[in-house]
């Protein structure tokens, strides 16, 4: 759901995420709030957007008449005695399905790991498999060397589609041609949530993961191989290896699942959530703290509010969105963009920049991010894929012209996925951020189009709704009329799969009606 969509009708479910939800002014009264996986309030589970997701839920906790928490696995919930809320935390230890756990953690070397692992996976009685791992990194290279070991079943449709779309050469063509699915965050959302159909449905037997398919997504998995005891370089604690643990069986499919762990797990503890909004205000972060509304203010939380905006020479309004990428980075962002001006760097843009003027902010964005943060090397080369994304016609072009220039390793070559969801939120924060004080400077400094664009990847909106929705850009940018609508897109769409029409293939017939509601 973009913020710029408009709701229609008197009964209306709004359905996103923590930013975009920010981004309504339009919520109004709420009859009931729903927050899943609330956990992610808690700081301490080290989600880099828990602060952000805290005062989304304070936003709709002040307009809601009811709300309901759901969470796996947590004992007990913290919150101040004088909460502004009332709450009632029911726990319940209840589980659908057995689960047997089986015990691989003797084996000592990385040969006999491996060779464990590719025994389990191709023994079909463990399908389909989830197989977790720590990192994007990893999932991809052990994805590799597990279709080179034996094919577990052949998709060649599927890594046909891949290298029509985009290119020849990826590593993940192979991977799915022989029968793996991956996930992790580096892969598209409509890629990813069509490896989820085609596990559920047993066509692709195993799914190499971490910890974004633990989180949130529904599967059919009778089996989990826990590989790492990682999350990128941390070890995970209990709770999270009781998420994991938990996705083995499935009710009405797989009564009993299987576990199988490859290391010791953790120690147990009990789960406790601490969320900063239940706590008290006046000690919350300030990046909550902004947030915070007229009736909760208390006099410490006025003094912090005007502090920060003499500070950041910003209105509350302003200071929120400042929020969003850290007020410790807004303030470097400020000393950065008071130099850019200084010397006479081309920030002060309105409309549709030039490469010079895309560039300069971009500079300043790197001296504070790094550049890895939205998978690339540099500054410059954030530039040149921001440029390349606006100017090409089509999604297809675009990784077609990424493929051909891309020099690293085959594993690494999804990283422009990376650039993409950067696109969709982070990018365009910080570049908001660079012109709320380049504005100070320089009357007429406007990003706004640009801004704008930026999260549906310089495309039509409906499109990039639909990829959201499951249908990759490349398919139905080929059915876009200039004006269409979501709804006019959609029923052309399912038209032509019904009718066999020959812009899509055989695959993509199946992919649609899949996807998309009749």
């Amino acid at each position: 759901m973009y913020h710029s969509q408009a709701p229609s009708g008197d009964k209306v479910i709004f359905l996103g995420t923590q930013e975009r939800l920010l981004n309504r002014d339009d919520l109004g009264q709420l009859d009931l709030a729903v927050v899943d996986e609330f956990y992610k309030l808690d700081p301490s589970r080290q989600d880099d957007r828990s602060l952000t997701l805290n005062a989304a839920v304070y936003q709709l906790l002040r307009r809601s008449k009811q709300f309901f928490f759901l969470g796996p696995n947590i004992e007990t919930v913290r919150f101040s005695s004088d909460s502004r809320w009332r709450f009632e935390f029911l726990r319940t230890r209840f589980s659908t399905v057995a689960v047997n756990t089986y015990d691989l953690k003797g084996l000592k070397s990385i040969a006999d790991k491996e060779q464990r692992l590719t025994e389990e996976i191709q023994n079909k009685t463990n399908w389909p498999a989830l197989v977790f791992v720590s990192a994007p990194d990893r999932a991809n290279k052990l994805a590799g060397k597990l279709a080179s070991a034996g094919t577990l079943h052949s998709f060649s449709s599927f890594s046909e589609w891949i290298d029509e779309n985009f290119d020849a050469g990826w590593e993940l063509s192979k991977v799915v041609g022989a029968g793996f699915g991956v996930h992790h965050g580096r892969i598209p959302r409509a890629l990813a949530s069509h490896f989820v159909r085609l596990f559920n449905t047993g066509e692709l037997p195993v799914m190499i993961c971490t910890s974004t398919l633990i989180e949130g997504v529904n599967t059919a998995a009778k089996s989990v191989l826990i590989y790492d005891k990682k999350i990128n370089r941390q070890d995970y604690d209990f709770f999270t290896f009781s998420n994991i643990r938990g996705r083995a069986g499935r009710l009405g499919q797989h009564h009993v699942g299987s576990v199988y762990l490859f290391h010791s797990p953790p120690d147990q503890e009990a789960v406790e959530v601490e969320p900063p909004l239940f706590g008290d205000l006046d000690e919350a972060p300030d990046e909550l703290v902004v947030h915070v509304s007229d009736e909760h203010v208390s006099p410490a939380v006025t003094g912090r509010i005007d502090a920060l905006a003499k500070r950041l020479d910003l209105t509350p309004r302003e200071l929120r969105l400042a929020s969003s990428v850290g007020l410790e980075d807004a303030i470097a962002l400020k000393q950065f963009t008071e130099a850019a001006d200084r010397h006479r760097e081309p920030i002060h843009w309105s409309g549709y920049p030039g490469y010079k003027e895309i560039e300069a902010v971009c500079q300043i964005i790197c001296k504070v991010r790094r550049p890895n943060e939205f998978g690339v090397r540099s500054a410059s080369q954030l530039t040149f894929f921001l440029n390349d994304l606006r100017s090409k016609r089509t999604m297809k072009e675009f990784f077609r012209g990424y493929s051909r220039l891309y020099t690293g390793e085959p594993s690494a070559k999804d990283g422009i996925f990376r650039f993409l969801r950067a696109c969709e939120y982070g990018l365009p924060q910080l570049f908001s951020v660079v012109e709320l004080f380049a504005a100070r400077l320089r009357r007429g400094t406007d990003y706004t189009l640009f801004t704008a664009e930026m999260p549906r990847w310089f495309r039509p909106e409906a499109l990039k709704n639909l990829d959201e929705q499951g249908v990759p850009v490349q398919i139905s940018e080929r059915f876009y009329w200039e004006g269409d609508t979501l709804a006019t897109l959609i029923a052309r769409l399912i038209e032509a799969a019904q009718s066999g029409n020959h812009s899509l293939s055989d695959f993509e017939r199946l992919w649609v009606p899949d996807t998309l509601p009749s």
